[in-house]
């Protein structure tokens, strides 16, 4: 009775433990809180085996172009609002985004970020289209450094797609 017990106790911890190995290989919990957040969540689950992004998806990223503020490779969970292909019109006051079967208009005021950065309005101020293998990502609050201030990221720097937690 004692054997057969210990057999099915270490067969149950072998399961768990392949469990959490598997759980913790593919997903890492983000936490996101900070005293300047770019997004209004605090914790997310992001997924490690899912680096296809669509948009209006979160992502983690590794930045680029983010200096002074960041170092390259600093890891940002962002929200995709550019796929390849979509317009982007960058303005101090909103991005729109579109193609020939989506609009979506993010109003999100630049003159926080433009100010602590020391900015004029013209460093931000565009319109163009993603390239292939790019994402135009951002925060949905005042004060994100997002693409607007950077530009657009590399698919190949997505480490993982996000799931907001709350």
């Amino acid at each position: 009775m004692k054997l057969q017990f210990t057999m099915s106790f270490v067969l149950a911890a072998g399961v768990f433990l392949t469990i959490v190995i598997y759980l913790t290989q593919r997903f890492e919990v983000k936490v996101t809180a900070s005293a300047i957040g770019c997004l209004p969540i605090s914790y997310a689950v992001i997924d490690k085996n899912n680096t296809e992004p669509v948009r209006e998806q979160l992502v983690s990223v590794l930045a680029s172009n983010a200096e002074p503020l960041f170092a390259d490779g600093t890891n940002f969970l962002k929200l995709v609002a550019g796929v390849p292909g979509d317009r982007v019109v960058v303005t101090t006051k909103q991005v729109v985004v579109s193609n020939q079967h989506y609009s979506r208009e993010y109003n999100i005021d630049a003159s926080r970020m433009l100010s602590y950065l020391k900015w004029p309005p013209k460093n931000i101020e565009r319109d163009f289209t993603v390239q292939e293998g790019e994402l135009f990502l951002i925060g949905t609050l005042p004060q994100s450094f997002d693409s607007r201030y950077w530009g657009t990221a590399k698919e190949t720097n997505v480490m993982g797609v996000g799931y907001a937690i709350f």
